[in-house]
């Protein structure tokens, strides 16, 4: 089982002045992902990770969408 979180470039930008890649942001926040999809169309990605990451103070730009199979 992953878990699958989505990733708001437009959200990271203009509410938290985040001006860096993704990946980079996400190794910043402590985040440990197994799979990292960009989706351009909805200028975002798709994070998937072993672990929820509730633990983690998570900011308003990642939303958690749900759990998915790891076939």
């Amino acid at each position: 089982m992953l878990y699958k979180y989505r990733y708001d470039i437009w959200g990271a930008y203009t509410k938290s002045g985040v001006n860096m890649h993704p990946q980079v942001d996400m190794e910043r926040l402590g985040i440990k992902y197994v799979k990292a999809e960009p989706c351009p169309i909805a200028d975002c990605w798709f994070i998937y990770t072993e672990e929820s990451l509730d633990a983690l103070d998570l900011p308003g730009y990642i939303q958690f969408i749900g759990e998915v199979s790891n076939d």
